[in-house]
Parts: C-alpha cells; structure tokens; sequence
C-alpha cells in the first residue's frame, strides 16, 4: 500500500541576532502547546461543543486542528476563543491526514484512526518521518487495530484500519515518548471494550501524563492509573462531556525567555504565567535557582519577575523535562563552572536529535560541550563567539535557544531556521525586539 504526501519545498529563512547588554521590560506567556494539543483532542471525541479559550494558535497546533477537521470536526475561531464541535462518528477521511512537523498530532492521530471506521493514511514532514512510532504501532496492533508501514519500517507515513472493538491488554515502553502513552490514555475510553496498559521502565516525562490524566479528568472520564504511572485501567463506553476549558501559560516557551535574563544579568517581568496546572516544564524556576538566577513567583497575579546574576554550573535532571533542555544548555555555556544535563536519552527522539544538535551548533560558538549516553556536559564560563552559520536543524526550541545564545556572544550571529520558532511560540521574535533585541530577519533567495 503506497501513501504519504509529495514534499513541499520549505523556504529557509535565517536571522541575524546582534549582542545585547541589557534586557528590560514584561513578556506575556503564550499559550500552552501541550495543553492545547490535549483539549482539541478530547473535543474531537467529545459528545457536544468545547468552548476553548485562550487556545494557542501556531504551526504545530494547527496541524492538530486540521487533521481533526478531517475526521469530520468543525471550528469556530475568533480572539481567543475557539470552539470545537465534534462529529456523529468517527469515519476515516479519505485524504490523507498531513501532521507537518508535530509528533504530538500524528500521534494522538493514531489512537484516534485506530478508533474510526475505516482506513486512515497520516504523514508528516521529512523531519517527522525520522521519527519513531514503532512501540505505539505495537501497541495499537496488540489492542486490535490494524496498522501498516507505508515505506520505512517504524516511521511515517502509516495506514491505520480502525476498530470499534478496540481494546484489551498491551504494553508500551516508557522511554521513547510520553505522547505514546498519552495518546493511548485519550483515545481508549472511546472505545466499546476496557483496556489495560503497563508501562514498560523508565517511564519518561511523567509530568506529560500527569496532565493528560488531568484534562481527561475535567472532561468526565475516568481511568485507574498505579502511583508510578506503569500500570492503567481504563473503562470503555465512557463520554467526554467538557464544555468549556482554559489554556494555561507555556512553561517551556517561557524557559528562553528566563534564560535571555539570566545570561544578559537583566530583569524581566513575565505575566499570565499558570501555577495551578500540571506542567512538567515549571521545573525551570527550580533549575535556574540551581544556576544562580533570581526568580520571584507572584501566584496571586500570576507573574514571574527575573533576576539574572552571577551563574553557576549545576547537575539537573531532565527527565521529565526534555523540552527545557535548549535553554538550559544555553545558560550552562554562560555559568562558571560544569553543568551536567542527565536523564535525556529521549531527547533524541524530538523534532531534532536535540543532544547532537546543541552539541553541534554550541560547539561552533566555542562551547565545550560533551555529548553521552543520556544527556550534556557543559563546561561554561569561557567566550562564546559569534558565528555565522548557526542552524536550527528543523527544531523550533534549538532555533530559540540559539537566539538566546546569541545574545552575549562575541559578535552577532547568524541562524538559519527562522521558519520553525511558530511551531510553538508565534510572538517569539516579536517578544525578543520588545525587550530590546536587534535583530533583522533575511529570506534565502530562491
């Protein structure tokens, strides 16, 4: 069976980031990806219209939001508010579902197809389609559905042949991608049969599962999850019957934004900023305190005012926290000292293998970086030149990172994949300039 779409040539676009001495002004944090991804998810499978407000709307989003339209979907968007109104059933579409650049949509995607009447074909990008999916194709497979390789053996793109008697008893590993899990968790109490997962150790990201056992909470259903996250009854013929949600601010988006303080010894204000929900990525506050940064947490206003400081290496873990790497990586190259990154072997497995990708794109700046089995080391504190030939390497978070890297370097520097920062945070660059970054932006010709 032959599927998948024909690649659109990308326009490469690249930045010039001049050094900056000092920063100074607020920031408003975007919305939450990994939030959004969720609740459009569970609107897709709902039982009536989800109101939801304060959504973030960019790349990777988007794409969620088009291959729900496909199952059948409707979308009313207008401000900050977006309603979902689901489908009667879910039928497969006959196009094929084009998941661009977000591993979280094509693989929420799945469990959904596996859930439709029908056959689905879902493809990606060419960075997507180096992207594993064999351990939730197993899974999947082992649960009833029916899923097929369409070229390379555990990459995209896929068939999936859905069932209405998915269900059963299956396992999946834990050290590849939470959003395996995750998908499963969404998708599962849709069914008409009960399912059991166990979890195969180390159970990554567990913070990521935690929100996701929380959306589908405040949607109405209900699934017994053990206290390590291993083990997970979940019920059949349950209905999501949510009406109305909140996103919350991004944690991870608001990490380069911590980190261009810290480095820059500048004070930053950042509103709307969520200490409510679950997010794995509020770790960042912890670590950077690690690092010598001051951070003062507002609850009642829900802001954060930053500090940067004399830095320091640390040891951190990051474990549950693979997105807020970059940034990390970044602030260790301008502290005192080693910093070492550990428990990040799944970081491998993102829009870039990002270990080889900081490595790679810190060492042209002068950067002492050793790369090993689960994460960084990072000997900081020398000069870190500019550089003209920097590149993001198709990863929206590496091309942030390096802006900020940029920003005390010795001489402006040059990065290549100004196309990706709106996969997750839209007003990026915008934000960078209110705060007082120079910067011009240049399009490849041709």
């Amino acid at each position: 069976m032959k599927g998948g779409l024909k690649d659109k040539p990308v326009k490469m676009v690249k930045i010039t980031v001049h050094p900056t001495t000092l920063l100074k002004g607020s920031v408003e944090a975007p919305p939450s990806k990994s939030h959004t991804h969720r609740i459009l998810t569970v609107g897709l499978l709902s039982d009536n219209g989800v109101k939801v407000y304060n959504p973030l709307l960019a790349g990777d989003v988007n794409a969620t939001i088009d291959c729900c339209r496909l199952f059948g979907a409707e979308f009313k968007i207008k401000d900050k508010l977006l309603e979902i109104i689901p489908p009667h059933s879910l039928i497969a579409p006959s196009k094929v579902l084009d998941a661009k650049n977000s591993g979280t949509t094509i693989r929420f995607m799945m469990s959904i197809a596996a859930l439709a009447k029908g056959t689905t074909r879902l493809t990606g990008s060419p960075q997507l389609r180096k992207r594993p999916m064999a351990d939730l194709v197993d899974a999947l497979n082992r649960l009833g559905a029916r899923c097929e390789y369409l070229e390379r053996n555990g990459y995209p793109p896929l068939a999936i042949t859905g069932t209405d008697k998915l269900g059963g008893e299956t396992w999946i590993s834990g050290s590849v991608s939470s959003q395996f899990i995750s998908s499963l968790l969404l998708a599962l109490p849709k069914s008409t049969s009960d399912s059991i997962i166990h979890i195969k150790p180390p159970v990554k990201s567990k913070p990521y599962i935690k929100m996701t056992l929380e959306i589908v909470s405040q949607s109405g259903v209900s699934i017994k999850a053990s206290k390590d996250l291993k083990n997970f009854i979940i019920r059949g013929n349950q209905h999501y019957n949510i009406e109305e949600y909140n996103v919350p601010g991004d944690w991870s988006s608001i990490s380069f934004i911590l980190a261009a303080a810290a480095i820059t010894k500048s004070s930053l204000k950042i509103v709307n900023v969520d200490f409510q929900s679950v997010s794995a990525d509020r770790k960042i506050v912890e670590d950077l305190r690690k690092m010598g940064v001051e951070i003062e947490e507002d609850y009642e206003r829900g802001e954060l005012t930053v500090h940067g400081g004399e830095l320091r290496g640390a040891r951190i873990n990051c474990s549950n926290t693979p997105d807020l790497i970059p940034a990390l990586a970044v602030v260790a190259a301008y502290a005192e000292g080693e910093t070492i990154l550990y428990g990040a072997e799944h970081v491998r497995y993102k829009e870039s293998n990002r270990l080889l990708t900081i490595r790679e794109e810190l060492s042209k700046m002068g950067v002492r970086v050793k790369e090993n089995k689960t994460g960084l080391t990072i000997k900081g504190g020398g000069v870190v030149s500019g550089c003209n030939s920097l590149n993001a390497h198709g990863d929206h978070r590496i091309f942030m990172a390096l802006c900020v890297a940029a920003l005390k370097a010795s001489e402006p520097c040059v990065i290549n994949g100004l196309e990706t920062y709106s996969d997750s945070y839209p007003n990026f660059i915008k934000d960078l300039r209110s705060i007082g970054v120079r910067l011009e932006e240049e399009t490849d010709a041709g």
